[in-house]
């Protein structure tokens, strides 16, 4: 089991590259498609934020420890799920239960 965790956990660390270079792919196509239509101003910004998503997404952020506390049933584990998501960079953060070992 836990062999299967530390793989997926691996496989997760991809995720940025793969979203970065889907990104990137984004911007060289409305690039392309800017200079086929010379006077469209909203594609060019439009690439451009895909670029600048791409490069974020690449860009190493400081690790991060959020730690969440309180008696049994008040909804520890519902707020981490709901809130990892929010954790940059994309894709956010995977939720450790100090139960599970």
């Amino acid at each position: 089991m836990q062999a299967t965790l530390d793989a997926q956990s691996n496989a997760l660390s991809l995720l940025p590259l793969f979203l970065s270079i889907r990104a990137a792919i984004r911007s060289n196509v409305l690039s392309t498609k800017r200079r086929q239509q010379q006077s469209d101003e909203t594609i060019a910004i439009h690439a451009n934020r895909y670029f600048e998503f791409a490069r974020r997404l690449v860009e190493p952020g400081p690790p991060r420890l959020l730690a969440i506390g309180g008696k049994s049933g008040t909804g520890k584990s519902v707020l981490a799920r709901d809130m990892a998501h929010l954790i940059a960079p994309p894709p956010g953060s995977s939720v450790k239960n100090a139960d599970e070992r």
